[in-house]
């Protein structure tokens, strides 16, 4: 299984990491590609560990993609972040 996430959305934040870690990982100038082994059972539990950084004043449009085994598009969500003080 492979998620895709905007890497303009990940410049926001301090990235503390990922749980599961990927099994592998790159990116083009959109994109994180990660891909993750496949869990016992049937359901795959994501985690990210990250703050906003200090600098973030205004927060980010993003999304993040779900790609099956052909590499197509099973489900995909976009969001916004703003930072309030």
């Amino acid at each position: 299984m492979a998620v895709a996430v905007s890497s303009q959305y990940l410049r926001i934040l301090e990235t503390q990491g990922w749980s599961p870690e990927p099994a592998t990982e790159t990116a083009d100038e959109s994109e994180l590609f990660m891909t993750f082994d496949s869990p016992p059972g049937e359901v795959f539990v994501l985690d990210f560990d990250a703050y906003v950084q200090p600098s973030s004043q205004w927060g980010s449009d993003g999304w993040i993609r779900v790609l099956d085994d052909t590499g197509a598009e099973a489900v995909a969500v976009s969001f916004t972040t703003w930072v309030v003080p």
